[in-house]
């Protein structure tokens, strides 16, 4: 046999197992169709071992040296054709005898194959190796055999054959060939199927679900192997129902490494949203086709609103709290008192959603985890406390406050204790009410200390807990559900200390809130908080080492004069504090930059003194690497300047209005009405004492009056600056006058302008519209004076415009209004 000959016939015996193509797969026939096996030039490197096992079949017993491959049969020129193209199962490697044998998890009673044809006819022609199929019982006996035994050569192209081996009880089946060093041994199958067959997907593994942003976007996690799957079907349940499947089925696209992640924000099938912060469990399926998997672990999305709120005492000591702010979008707020709330489900109430998880109720435990306030804690029994402890201790606090409480780890009291606070008690107001009928459980805290270090701050790490066991029953037995964390740079007191959970609000106002919470994964908590809630009764809490992958969140707190509408009306004092789960002594650096300059490391407070609006860049970095992304922008609005006025005739009223004028934080639009109008008026033939407004010779048709009045306006900017000016006012028939007397800017002295007068005159029509205006306005003396004159008429359309300090004179179309302007205490003619 020529080389050519031979090249033919080791290509033309390729053996495969080939699947159906998709649309056709049988749930009985081993589905290798699906993979891409077109690769240089037709060959793939996948595991077959994983290939099969997805069928419930084991590849076994592999000649030494051989491989068995699934490669292309129609790629790359190849002749080899199977009854159901493209890809065919192959072993090759050994030109001198080789097998491998297929074991099967259920006994089967028959299995039929084909051994894939030639497609090419003549040239120096075609010859098969000799080959058989050998079934095994599960006692090793033969339960039937195919094959033949002899080399088969022809010039002609064949079609496949198919042949069936026989039971009962088929265990495993060896496949053999030879070629006798002559023909480049190798062997075709394809089309492997017996009615026991069926695709058996592997599950995933290691469903996690965690609380994503809002409330109505679930994070969802789980592991996979490389076994080719079309995807897979994700099942939401709510607490009081059944699963259901999401509309949309996530591709395997979704996996890196085996690793696979996706939120949940979408509807089921039967068109259900996610109601924001509800309790959702999951489970997952990987899909092939029409055949699914088993479903993944359950895991259970706890979510958790989290809000803070303002709270002081009234005049009758009763607790009074503003509006809440969600925290899911403000990482700094200058609320003293920070509100968890669990609502699982609308309509169900909390006792009811815990014993659907076997769970006698709901409870929460909080723990210090950042004290560095320079004063004694100890618990009830006199015991210094140290980061990290039980917020409050077993038996309470013995010091700085005595605040006693049960010995059990929860948050809310859940046994009566003699002088504890009976709103800190499970089932009180505070805590939501009974969980037999309440539908959402709270947690709640106020706490605070005067001593507080600038730019430091106390730590908590707060876990939502299923109880086991009744209320009040030791030992404690619960499951952490979802923890989150929080800080408080709150520096009030209490007759001048801080208190540690409370729901108080101090006696004394003060500085600083709530800043940086958000929800921590439990398993992502610190080890020593997790060794805390495991040695005080927390079941399912894993002590193993974590891996740090948690970036720090940076908060910025600025000190400054407060103005309004978000404005400071002086130099502001920024402070960047830096948290991280994992504690401060994690964080590596913090940098900042301040209206796109270069970053530069935060080493302590900063002043920002500038009148504008500036943009504070900052973000931090942990000690593993782990960088906050993206970095934080705040916004810094800063306006010392007093806004300036301008006063002009106005052609409709006939009366001089006022207006604001300010180039950093502006004005509201508009003229503005005088704060304070004192006035006086008489009549021509009057005696030269003042009459006030309620003379009555208004009814004198025959004397003109004459109205003076004194104008004090209060000319504000957005930023609540204030310019006060002080204005004379005369009114004759169809002229006004007026004069400003004073101005003052914030808090600076009174200052008298430049001499000024303004004067106008106007004549109407019938209608009442504007016919001539004559306006002269006069401000300062001499080399520094501005003597403008305007005259308009309405039949021209025309102002005739004139500078008599400089002996100037021009011609505007239309209307000019004259306009008398401050400008730091000066005065100055626009037009």
């Amino acid at each position: 046999m020529n080389l050519k000959a031979k090249y033919v016939l080791s290509i033309v015996s390729l053996g495969l197992l080939c699947l159906m193509l998709p649309g056709s797969i049988r749930a009985d026939t081993v589905n290798i169709n699906s993979i891409n096996a077109n690769s240089s030039p037709f060959f793939v490197d996948i595991s077959t071992t994983n290939l099969l096992a997805q069928y419930g079949i084991t590849l076994t017993k592999v000649t030494p040296g051989t491989t068995v491959d699934v490669v292309c049969g129609e790629c790359g020129g190849n002749s080899i054709v199977s009854s159901s193209p493209p890809n065919v199962l192959f072993q090759g490697g050994n030109d001198n005898g080789m097998s491998y044998t297929l074991q099967f998890s259920t006994p089967l009673s028959t299995l039929s194959f084909s051994l894939a044809g030639n497609s090419k006819s003549g040239g120096s022609g075609t010859l098969v190796a000799a080959w058989s199929a050998t079934a095994f019982d599960a006692s090793g006996n033969v339960v039937s055999r195919v094959g033949d035994p002899s080399l088969f050569g022809t010039f002609s192209s064949f079609a496949p054959q198919p042949f069936t081996l026989t039971g009962p009880g088929i265990a495993s089946v060896t496949f053999f060939t030879q070629c006798f060093n002559v023909c480049g041994t190798g062997l075709n199958i394809a089309d492997l199927s017996a009615p026991e067959i069926k695709l058996a997907l592997s599950a995933p593994t290691n469903l996690h679900a965690t609380q994503g942003s809002s409330g109505t976007k679930i994070h969802l996690t789980w592991d996979y192997g490389t076994n080719p799957i079309d995807g897979f079907v994700i099942e939401r349940e709510v607490p009081s129902g059944t699963f259901e499947e999401l509309a949309t089925r996530p591709l395997p696209s979704i996996c890196t490494s085996g690793h696979c992640a996706v939120d949940d924000s979408g509807l089921t099938v039967g068109g259900s949203a996610i109601v924001p912060y509800g309790t959702y469990s999951y489970r997952v399926r990987a899909f092939k086709g029409t055949t699914d998997s088993n479903p993944s672990n359950t895991t259970t999305s706890w979510q958790i609103a989290l809000f803070s709120t303002q709270c002081h005492l009234d005049m009758f000591g009763s607790v009074i709290c503003g509006a809440q702010t969600s925290l899911d979008s403000s990482k700094r707020t200058n609320d003293n008192t920070i509100l968890a709330q669990y609502k699982p489900q609308p309509s169900v109430t909390v006792g009811q959603v815990a014993r659907t998880f076997g769970y006698d109720h709901f409870n929460w435990v909080s723990i210090i985890n950042h004290f560095k306030v320079p004063r004694t804690v100890s618990d009830a029994a006199g015991n210094l406390l140290k980061a990290p402890w039980i917020d409050p201790p077993l038996g309470g606090y013995g010091s700085p406050i005595f605040q006693p409480s049960d010995d059990l780890p929860y948050y809310w009291d859940e046994n009566t204790v003699k002088g504890a606070d009976p709103r800190l008690a499970l089932g009180a107001l505070f805590s939501g009410g009974d969980q037999k009928s309440s539908e959402d459980t709270f947690f709640r805290d106020l706490a605070h200390d005067p001593l507080i270090p600038p730019g430091d701050y106390i730590g908590f790490f707060t876990t939502l807990v299923g109880v086991k066991t009744p209320v009040g029953v030791s030992p404690p037995d619960y499951t952490a559900l979802s923890s989150f964390a929080w800080y408080t740079t709150y520096t009030d007191s209490t007759g001048g200390v801080g208190r540690l959970s409370n729901v108080d609000p101090p006696t004394n106002p003060g500085t600083g809130g709530i800043f940086n919470a958000s929800v921590v994964g439990t398993d992502d908590l610190p080890l020593d908080i997790r060794q805390l809630l495991v040695q005080n009764g927390a079941q399912g809490v894993s002590t193993a080492p974590k891996i740090d992958t948690d970036a720090p969140t940076t908060a910025a707190f600025f000190a400054g004069p407060q103005g309004t509408n978000g404005w400071y009306t002086g130099p502001v004092t920024a402070t960047l504090v830096a948290t991280d789960v994992d504690g401060s002594s994690d964080i590596a650096s913090t940098t900042y930059g301040l209206d796109g300059r270069p970053l530069v490391e935060y080493q302590a407070p900063f002043t920002i003194s500038e009148d504008g609006i500036h943009t504070l860049q900052f973000s931090s970095v942990d000690k593993s690497g782990n960088t906050e992304s993206p970095d934080q922008l705040q916004t810094v609005k800063i306006d010392t300047t007093p806004p300036e006025a301008f006063i002009q005739f106005d052609p409709v009223s006939h009366d001089l209005l006022l207006f604001a004028r300010d180039a950093v934080s502006g004005v509201t639009p508009g003229p503005i009405a005088p704060a304070r109008v004192v006035f006086k008026e008489h009549h021509e033939g009057d005696r030269d004492d003042d009459r006030d407004r309620d003379h009555d010779g208004l009814n004198d048709k025959d004397r003109e009056r004459h109205t003076e009045e004194l104008r004090t306006y209060n000319v504000l900017d957005l930023a609540g600056n204030v310019l006060v000016l002080t204005e004379k006012i005369h009114k004759t028939g169809h002229s006004i006058s007026g004069q400003i007397l004073s101005l003052q800017y914030g808090n600076r002295s009174v200052i008298t302008p430049p001499r000024n007068t303004q004067t106008f005159a106007w004549e109407t029509d019938r209608d009442g519209s504007l016919r001539r205006l004559e306006q002269h306005l006069e401000v300062g003396t001499e080399r520094n004076e501005q003597d403008i004159s305007a005259h308009f008429d309405a039949e021209e359309n025309e102002t005739d415009i004139r500078d008599e300090s400089k002996h100037g004179h021009r011609d505007a179309p239309g209307l000019v209004l004259l306009r008398m302007v401050t400008n730091d205490g000066n005065l100055f003619v626009q037009f």
